[in-house]
């Protein structure tokens, strides 16, 4: 877990594939031992880094680590990657990384963190009493600018 911290990138990307196959394959109790021993901010770290299999890697150690701590109950593993800056690195990988990548950052999200959703919710477009005419704007009720009928009358 140190070498997920050291200053080069290829023994860094080295301690991060041994952390990644560690909680893939290991017990709830080997999993929170490698997360108290401080691998979560130099995983969170690595989603920044421009080698997309690296942060693939990363995501899949981070989503691991996560998994477990949802399972015992806890959210004390995803606080801790709220307080690397970990779910905004992830959110940030919804914008740039390759489509795989994309599903396993939007998977993680949906999973684990409370989404802000800062869109309206959405209808569809308001119609008139009887149904066969869009009302476009704050119109209250009243169309304007012709009487259209997508209905055939």
């Amino acid at each position: 877990v140190e070498l997920l911290s050291s200053s080069d990138f290829d023994v860094q990307k080295e301690a991060a594939w041994a952390v990644s196959n560690a909680t893939s394959g290991g017990s709830p109790q080997q999993i929170t031992h490698i997360a108290h021993s401080g691998c979560i901010p130099p995983l969170c770290r690595l989603l920044k880094t421009r080698d997309d299999k690296i942060v693939t890697v990363a995501l899949e150690g981070i989503d691991n680590i996560l998994r477990t701590g949802q399972e015992q109950g806890h959210t004390q593993f995803t606080d801790l990657v709220e307080q690397c800056d970990g779910s905004t690195y992830i959110e940030e990988l919804q914008e740039t990384a390759p489509q795989e990548t994309y599903n396993r950052a939007v998977q993680i999200l949906r999973n684990y963190f409370e989404l802000e959703d800062d869109t309206e919710q959405f209808d569809g477009p308001s119609t008139n009493s009887g149904g066969n005419q869009f009302l476009f704007g704050n119109n209250n009720g009243h169309s304007y600018g012709g009487n259209y009928s997508f209905n055939g009358n």
